[in-house]
């Protein structure tokens, strides 16, 4: 019933298989318009069966709708983890281009203990932060040097060449015609928040 009246919504979901009064309450505050802050497992949020009404919404939806909510509307859906999980952490580097973006002002210095997603924004997204992925957990570690095959379409490239996009932003307009601004970022675990720049 909060999502009723709310200015802004944020999400920190990962496979959420909703009741329909809940979800129902979700999709129409993202239909009103609302702005929306996503969150790092946020891109795989739903999780519905098949059978679901709201199965189109799930991460890994084969229909129309291939990816689900995370990547029809946030940009990203669960690719995979592209950093070692809990072995390499994420230095966060501002796109070029994006120096002077508002959101960024005074923000120096992005780090968290959490790995770099594989992410593929689409075309209208703006990069902010790309991530890379360092050789340890600390903020003083190295840039990791090994390579990866990407899980999209199994070339390989250098983890950090480039990296992974970690925070875009992007307006999307919704099926009931409105406008939501997105803020979608693929960091955002509770150890990730101890770095003020984020």
């Amino acid at each position: 019933a909060a999502l009723d009246s709310a200015d802004l919504v944020i999400l920190s979901l990962r496979f959420r298989n909703w009741p329909d009064a809940e979800m129902k309450h979700f999709v129409d505050a993202w239909q009103r318009g609302v702005p929306i802050i996503a969150l790092r497992t946020s891109t795989h949020a739903f999780n519905f069966p098949a059978d679901s009404p709201w199965a189109k919404y799930s991460y890994n939806s084969k229909t129309s709708w291939a990816g689900g909510w995370g990547k029809h509307v946030l940009g990203e859906t669960w690719v995979s983890h592209w950093g070692k999980h809990k072995f390499e952490a994420t230095r966060g580097v501002i796109e070029p281009g994006a120096t002077r973006e508002t959101l960024l002002r005074g923000v120096t210095d992005v780090f968290g203990d959490s790995d770099v997603y594989e992410a593929y924004p689409p075309a209208d997204a703006k990069i902010l932060f790309r991530g890379q992925v360092l050789k340890g957990m600390s903020p003083t570690d190295a840039p990791a040097d090994h390579r990866k095959k990407r899980a999209t379409d199994k070339q390989e490239q250098g983890v950090n060449e480039p990296a992974m996009p970690i925070v875009w932003t992007r307006v999307h307009q919704n099926d009931a015609v409105k406008q939501n601004r997105i803020l979608t970022t693929t960091m955002g675990a509770a150890t990730d928040f101890e770095n003020e720049g984020l």
